[in-house]
Parts: C-alpha cells; sequence; structure tokens
C-alpha cells in the first residue's frame, strides 16, 4: 500500500507541476539543467518557438521522449491567418508614429519582410500559446525559445496562467548583453569590409577602363539584382528578373541605365565584376563614381542611429511587444546600410545632368526598395516610378503587399505592375491607393511553349521529384519528413532530389547524412523543365517551381512547416491535385494516391493546368510589354 501512495503522491506533484509551473528558457540552455527540473515526470508537454530547425532537432533529440512536443502546425498556420489583419493594422499605426523621419523606412521594424523581421511570427506564437491556453486547454510545462525578446512577453502573459513561472537564461546578465549585439556588430563591419572592396574594385576598373558617356534621351533606369553569373566574358548581361523587357525597350529607341543591386557576390569576384559592368554595352549606374566620403561615413555611423534611436511604441491587440520591437530593430543592419547607400546615390545623382524619363523597380517592398522610390521622388519629382512584381504572392509574405501608411509616405510606386488581374485583388489587400496594370510574365514565358507529352508511360518506374527550396533548414526538414516514412511505403519508385541553385547537392548530402542520402534518394542536376518533364509527383517547400508543375498538371505536396510560417504560392488553390501535409505520415499518404491516379484524371489536371495558365499569367506581345513604359515617352 505504501508503495502504491508513494505512486500516487508522484502523479499528484507530476499533475500539479504541469497546470502551476512554467519554464521558459533560451535555446543554448544546458538540456540536461532542464531535464532535472522535471525528474521524475513521466511526460512534459513542451512548446519549441523559433524559425531554426537545426535547433529545434538538437533540442528535441536532447530532451528525449519524456518530452512531448505539442504540434502547432495545423495551429499556427490557422492563427496566421486569422490575425494577419490585425498586424497590419498595427505595423501601419506604428508608421504613423515613426515614419516622419524617413530613415525609419529603411529599418527592420517597418518591413514587414519576415525573411528579417520576426515581429509577425513571434504574434503568432505568442496567440498560438494564447489558443492552447483558453480554446484548447493545453497548458505546456516547457516553452523553448529562440528570441529573447519574446521569452520576456511570455513570461509576462504566464503569470496569469501560472502559479510560478521560472526564465531560465542561458548566460549570465553581462554575457547576455554582449550575445544581444554581437551580430549587429559583426554584420556591421562585414558591410563595412564589403563598402571598401567594392571602393577599390570600382576604382581600379575605372583607371583600365575608356570614360563612357550617359545615354541619350529618352532614359530608363532599371533597378534589378546582379549575381556572378550575370555578366559573361563576352559582354552578355543576362537579367533573370527581366527576359525580354531590354530588347523591347530599345526597339522603342529608349536607353537603359541599370542600377544594379549586388546579391551573393565572392570577396575575390568584385574585381572582375566591376570590370566586366564598365565593359558592357549596357550602361550600369557604379555608385562610387558619384558617392562622397561624407557618404561612406554617415553609412558606417549609421548603426549608432539605430541602437541610440528611440522607437515610438504601441500596444499590439493590447499585447505590449516592445522587447520583440528592440531585438527587431538590431537585425539585418546589413540591409538598412544598403539602403542608406541607395538613398544617397540617387539623391546625389540628382544634381548631376542625369535626367531619366521613368525607372522600372523590381519591387518586393523592401528597405532597398523603398530607398529607391523616396530618393527618385525627392530627386527626379517629375520621373515616373514603376514597380514591378512579376511573380505570385504568398499571404505571409506581408512585405510585398503595399499599406496605407507607405502610400502616405511616398515610399511606394506610381504604378505597379502585376501578372493578372486576379493578384490586382491581392496587391491591395492592404490599401485601394495603389495603381495596377497587368504586363507580360516575362520570367515565366516558357509556360506558353510546347510541352512533350510524356508522363503517362507505362513501362517505367515512376518518379517523385522533389524540390528543395533555398533554406536549407526547411530543405533539411523536408528531406527528414520523407525519410521518416519511406521505410513503410511499399510503391518501387525514383525519389529524385533537385536542390536549389543556392547551395551545392554536396553540400545538402553532408548536413544530411550521405549514409541515409545514397539508400534512398537519387541526386538530380538538370534543369527545372527537364525535371517537370520526367515527374509523376513535385514534392516541394517554398519554391516558385510549384506553380510551374501545377500548370503541368502534375500532382504537387507542399511541405508545411513544423514551427515556422508557411509561404505556399498554391495554398488558395483549391483544386484536386495541390496538398498541403503537416506530418511525414500526410505526406507519403498523399503520395500513395497519387502514384495511383487514373490516365484520365491525370488528363483533366492537365486541363486544369491550362485553366490556371490563362487565369495567373499573361504572354509575352507587344500589348503586355507596353505597360512597361510610359505613354508620355513613347515617340519621344
Amino acid at each position: 500500500m505504501a508503495g502504491k501512495d508513494i505512486m500516487k503522491n508522484m502523479k499528484t506533484k507530476e499533475v500539479q507541476f504541469k497546470n502551476s509551473h512554467l519554464i521558459i528558457c533560451l535555446v543554448g540552455r544546458n538540456v540536461s539543467k532542464i531535464k532535472s527540473l522535471f525528474y521524475g515526470t513521466v511526460s512534459v508537454p513542451w512548446l519549441y518557438f523559433g524559425e531554426d530547425y537545426f535547433k529545434l532537432r538538437a533540442v528535441e533529440t536532447k530532451l528525449g521522449k519524456e518530452f512531448e512536443r505539442i504540434d502547432i502546425s495545423h495551429l499556427l498556420n490557422d492563427i496566421s491567418n486569422k490575425v494577419r489583419i490585425d498586424f497590419v493594422n498595427w505595423i501601419d499605426n506604428l508608421n504613423i508614429e515613426n515614419g516622419k523621419n524617413i530613415e525609419w523606412w529603411f529599418g527592420t521594424v517597418s518591413t514587414r519582410n519576415i525573411y528579417v523581421s520576426s515581429l509577425f511570427q513571434c504574434y503568432c506564437y505568442i496567440k498560438v500559446l494564447e489558443s492552447l491556453w483558453l480554446i484548447h486547454k493545453k497548458k505546456p510545462s516547457l516553452i523553448v525559445v529562440e528570441s529573447l525578446g519574446l521569452a520576456m512577453v511570455i513570461k509576462k502573459m504566464a503569470l496569469i496562467q501560472y502559479e510560478k513561472v521560472t526564465f531560465l537564461y542561458p548566460l549570465r546578465a553581462l554575457s547576455k548583453v554582449f550575445s544581444k549585439y554581437k551580430g549587429f556588430v559583426l554584420q556591421w563591419g562585414y558591410y563595412i569590409s564589403i563598402m571598401f572592396i567594392r571602393l577599390i574594385a570600382a576604382y581600379v576598373s575605372r583607371s583600365r577602363v575608356l570614360y563612357r558617356r550617359t545615354p541619350v534621351h529618352p532614359i530608363v533606369i532599371i533597378d534589378t539584382f546582379l549575381f556572378s553569373d550575370s555578366l559573361s566574358d563576352d559582354g552578355c548581361f543576362n537579367d533573370r528578373y527581366y527576359p525580354y523587357l531590354y530588347e523591347f525597350i530599345e526597339k522603342k529607341g529608349i536607353s537603359i541605365m541599370v542600377h544594379p543591386v549586388l546579391y551573393g557576390i565572392g570577396y575575390r569576384n568584385y574585381f572582375s565584376l566591376y570590370k566586366k559592368m564598365r565593359q558592357n554595352k549596357v550602361f550600369f549606374i557604379v555608385r562610387e563614381d558619384f558617392l562622397l566620403f561624407s557618404d561612406y561615413l554617415y553609412t558606417s555611423l549609421y548603426p549608432l542611429k539605430v541602437i541610440l534611436n528611440r522607437i515610438k511604441s504601441i500596444p499590439l491587440v493590447d499585447i505590449d511587444i516592445m522587447p520583440v520591437i528592440k531585438e527587431d530593430k538590431l537585425k539585418d543592419i546589413t540591409a538598412s546600410m544598403e539602403a542608406v547607400l541607395i538613398y544617397r546615390l540617387f539623391i546625389r545623382l540628382g544634381k548631376t545632368d542625369l535626367q531619366p524619363n521613368f525607372v522600372i523597380d523590381w519591387y518586393e517592398n523592401q528597405v532597398i526598395d523603398r530607398a529607391l522610390i523616396s530618393a527618385i521622388r525627392t530627386a527626379f519629382p517629375n520621373v515616373i516610378i514603376i514597380g514591378a512584381q512579376i511573380f505570385l504572392h504568398t499571404p505571409n509574405t506581408l512585405n510585398l503587399y503595399p499599406i496605407q501608411s507607405e502610400v502616405e509616405a511616398s515610399v511606394t510606386p506610381h504604378k505597379i505592375i502585376i501578372m493578372n488581374d486576379a493578384e490586382k485583388k491581392n496587391i491591395m489587400t492592404y490599401t485601394d491607393n495603389i495603381f495596377c496594370v497587368t504586363g507580360a510574365s516575362l520570367r515565366y514565358s516558357h509556360l506558353f511553349q510546347h510541352k512533350e507529352e510524356n508522363h503517362n508511360i507505362t513501362d517505367r518506374r515512376k518518379t517523385i521529384m522533389v524540390l528543395l527550396p533555398f533554406h536549407i533548414g526547411e530543405a533539411i526538414e523536408l528531406l527528414e519528413r520523407l525519410y521518416d516514412g519511406i521505410k513503410l511505403f511499399k510503391h518501387n519508385v525514383n525519389i529524385l532530389i533537385k536542390c536549389h541553385q543556392c547551395y551545392t547537392p554536396e553540400h545538402i548530402i553532408k548536413i544530411f547524412g550521405q549514409e541515409k542520402w545514397s539508400r534512398h534518394f537519387i541526386t538530380y542536376i538538370d534543369t527545372i523543365k527537364n525535371a517537370l518533364d520526367r515527374s509523376d509527383i513535385v514534392v516541394s517547400g517554398n519554391t516558385s517551381a510549384i506553380i510551374e508543375a501545377a500548370i503541368y498538371g502534375i500532382p504537387v505536396i507542399y511541405n508545411m512547416r513544423q514551427t515556422v510560417l508557411n509561404h505556399n504560392i498554391l495554398t488558395e488553390f483549391d483544386i484536386e491535385y495541390i496538398t498541403e501535409a503537416f506530418t511525414s505520415d500526410e505526406l507519403w499518404k498523399s503520395i500513395d494516391i497519387y502514384l495511383n491516379i487514373s490516365k484520365e484524371q491525370r488528363n483533366s489536371f492537365k486541363s486544369v493546368g491550362m485553366k490556371l495558365r490563362e487565369r495567373f499569367f499573361t504572354p509575352i506581345n507587344e500589348k503586355s510589354l507596353d505597360v512597361f513604359i510610359p505613354q508620355n515617352c513613347i515617340g519621344i
């Protein structure tokens, strides 16, 4: 009897602990210390709030089976749909409070770009936690977070729900402050070093190339990203964002100047890239030719302004998230410094003889876009700014959608070109004061070309084509979800893995594990077009190639993230052959269904795909290209 009483008392203590005590800790805390706090507890419900899949995997492995992570994947996805408008309205008001200073628009907090700002992600975590407490009646005993600011907000909220809340810091007080600013300082130093290297490269290349005159009128400035492979040795410029547009503009007698935003360039590649820019037949605006020492000094010291700047905060639906805001403003300082330089560049250009007639900006509404637009509106007030959004929008990629405060601050284009009329409604989700027109789907011209029919070959093994997204953590999460269920799968199929161009197959195999890879997966290194030609099913994540698969009638399974917001461009398509999978079980069940579809079903999918193409993409022709040129510039 005594033994039973002891066991009963232990269970009672376990229940009391779960309901009365919450442990909050940051990633990096000694896991054995955390486990010791729950010694004797049979099952500990816990949550992970963070975007780093590798950290999630490490924590979950070290905690062991006694700790049961609460699956929030469905709930997080639902919450993001419900709270999106509230969040945007809050950002609108925050912008009004702080946006009188033009540099506010160059900072992380205002950007709504979830790849650099965690504000929306953290707000969704908070609402998920509230939902678990109040609706689902689940109280986690442990919450592991990546954000110190989020941990502080949760601690304050949890004091109402728990008798005791313990916050475990991974570092001592002094080290905690150092850790907060370490990444900020490293980015600061990195950007200054790149700025210095570019100055040297510009100087060396200028001394070796003859001076080129500014193009004659009329002039368009095209803002685009420039990669290491964008310029060939023979002088060819391959702009992956605007295919066909340069030739069309030149036929109209308009001179082109390119404002390049350099991306993914290695230290050693700047010298050859600057030389190619100066020698190319396309006129590139080399910013080092126009900026002054004072511009570089101001930009170098700009991070100090960010640190010292006090943000006027307002509650987000009765939640004080100031700790998250303070943390957020220190993120991605390199983008903010780049925005400052771009702004000062075009202010300098406004003091020269240059008189462009219009500007075409690859418009993702990032801080660099806002800097470009605001500077042009100041330096060239009569110039028309066209924002090109030649892509499909995802609901959670909030920065792609202009909002009213941005319109009022004049950091948006005069006109936005989108690919279809259906997108017009999307782009105006948060403001009606944007002029939108439909133009050519430049990057998707191949969708209107004839495609070989080779899907219904019955004498070959079926092929599952896995198109990995650009984010390595998401790619590994997808591969592990595939691997978890593959042993129980009975079909004899090829599983081909096509890596994103941002990394090599060797790199992803090393992270995933050579033995696991070679046992089940085959690396595929051909083009996307050829990959889709031999695909029976496409499994992917955040990549635009899935829309191409859907148009060809290929079943698409989108892998939904476990603890991160999703960016499925097909999420609003209610189509039979497009599925979202939240678990390994859901993923493999969908694969099994699609492998067994009939020839008639597959043909019907192709018919639906053609309708998708007509609805969401505009073919390239004279009419669809004309919208890129303002009427007052035609025939000048």
